[in-house]
C-alpha cells in the first residue's frame, strides 16, 4: 500500500529524542513496557529504551536495565520519536495581531548576516503546543528581503536559546525571485523579473571578488558580515534553501542552481513540484514540500492535488521531507505537521 511505501520517506524528518525526564548527569533512564515505534522498522512490543546522559543509548526488546536505572512503566502505551519540523518561524512571533511580538521578517534587500536563534523566544506559549501535537525539534528561520538571513535547528525545551539551539547557522535563506508566468505578454513583470535575476547574480559576484581580495590579502578590505555570510555560501561551507513556489518559478531555481554549479542547496517547494519530479529527481536536490494541507492554485487541478504530491515526489525518487504550510507563514500550527504527514501517507 501507499502508505506503507510512504513511511520510509516520512521517517526523513522523525527524529528519537529523550523525554523530558531525561538529563545530562549521567544518570540512566530506562523506558519499558511500550510499544516502542522506531524510526525505521517493525515496532517493538514490550520494549525497552534505554536513555544516558540524555541520549538514547539503545532500543529494543529484553534489553538488561541497569539496577541503578531510573524505571519508567510505559505498560499499554505507545511510544513514538519526535517530529523534527524543517521550516517554521516558531519562536519568532507570539501574537500575530500584536507587531511588538512579531519578530519574523526584517526590511531590506541582502538580510544574510541575520541569525534567527539569537532572536528565538524560548519562553514562547507556541512551543509547549507543538509539543503537544509531537514536535520536539525545528528548523527557525525568517523572512524578508532576497536573502533573509540564516536558520538554526533548535530543540523546543530549554532556558533560553543559547541551551536549545543543536546547530546554527544550518543555511542560508534566499527567496527565489519571481518569475514572470504571462508567457512574455507582460513586459512590465517580465522586466521585473529579469531585474530580481540580475540583483541575485550581482550579489553572488560581490560575494566572489569580497574572498579573492580577501584571500589575496588585499589592503583596506573593510569588514562586512552580510557578504562574508554569502561568501561561506559560494564557497560552499554553507547550505543555500531555496524558497520557490509554483511550476514555473522551480524551474527557474533549478535553472539558476545548475548554471551556477551550486550543489549544496535545499528546495523549499509547494505542491506544484509534483509536475518537475522527474527533473527533481534526476538533480539530486533534497526537497522540502511545504505544505500538504492546500487548494489547488489552478481551477484545471484536482482538489487533491496537493494532497497527492508526496507521493509523486515519492514515485519519482525524490529526497523529500514535509513542512506545515505553503502560502501561509506563522508559526500557531507548527502542532499539525503529523497531520500533513499523515495525509501526505493516506
Amino acid at each position: 500500500p501507499m502508505s506503507r511505501k510512504l513511511s520510509t520517506i516520512l521517517s526523513l524528518f522523525l527524529v528519537a529524542v529523550a523525554p523530558a525526564s531525561a538529563s545530562d548527569d549521567g544518570s540512566i533512564t530506562a523506558l519499558v513496557g511500550a510499544t516502542v515505534h522506531p524510526i525505521s522498522g517493525p515496532a517493538i512490543e514490550n520494549g525497552v529504551v534505554l536513555i544516558e546522559n540524555g541520549l538514547i543509548r539503545a532500543v529494543g526488546n529484553g534489553l538488561e536495565v541497569p539496577p541503578d536505572a531510573e524505571r519508567v512503566d510505559l505498560s499499554g502505551k505507545h511510544l513514538y520519536p519526535g517530529f523534527v519540523h524543517p521550516l517554521t518561524p516558531l519562536g519568532l512571533s507570539e501574537i500575530d495581531s500584536v507587531p511588538g511580538t512579531v519578530d519574523v521578517s526584517e526590511m531590506g534587500e541582502n538580510n544574510s548576516d541575520l541569525r534567527a536563534e539569537v532572536a528565538f523566544n524560548a519562553d514562547s506559549l507556541r512551543l509547549p503546543a507543538a509539543v503537544a501535537g509531537g514536535v520536539t525539534t525545528a528548523l527557525i528561520y525568517q523572512r524578508g528581503g532576497l536573502f533573509t538571513g540564516t536558520s538554526a535547528v533548535m530543540r523546543l525545551e530549554g532556558w533560553n536559546w543559547r541551551d536549545m539551539v543543536l546547530e546554527a547557522p544550518a543555511g542560508l535563506h534566499l527567496m527565489f525571485p519571481a518569475v514572470n508566468d504571462g508567457g512574455g505578454d507582460d513586459d512590465e513583470a517580465s522586466a521585473a523579473s529579469k531585474k530580481a535575476l540580475e540583483t541575485l547574480d550581482d550579489w553572488v559576484e560581490r560575494a566572489r571578488a569580497y574572498h579573492r581580495a580577501a584571500e589575496a590579502g588585499s589592503t583596506g578590505l573593510e569588514a562586512n558580515p552580510k557578504i562574508e555570510r554569502l561568501v561561506s555560501w559560494v564557497e560552499g561551507d554553507l547550505r543555500l534553501f531555496v524558497h520557490a513556489s509554483g511550476r514555473s518559478q522551480i524551474a527557474a531555481a533549478l535553472d539558476w542552481l545548475e548554471e551556477k554549479g551550486f550543489e549544496n542547496a535545499v528546495l523549499v517547494v509547494d505542491y506544484q513540484a509534483r509536475y518537475l519530479a522527474d527533473r527533481l529527481a534526476k538533480a539530486g536536490y533534497p526537497v522540502i514540500l511545504n505544505g500538504v494541507h492546500e487548494l489547488p492554485d489552478e481551477a484545471s487541478e484536482p482538489y487533491d492535488a496537493p494532497y497527492g504530491a508526496a507521493a509523486v515526489l515519492h514515485e519519482a525518487g525524490v529526497t523529500f521531507c514535509i513542512g506545515d504550510g505553503g502560502s501561509s507563514f506563522g508559526s500557531s500550527n507548527a502542532r499539525n505537521l503529523p497531520f500533513h504527514a499523515a495525509l501526505a501517507a493516506a
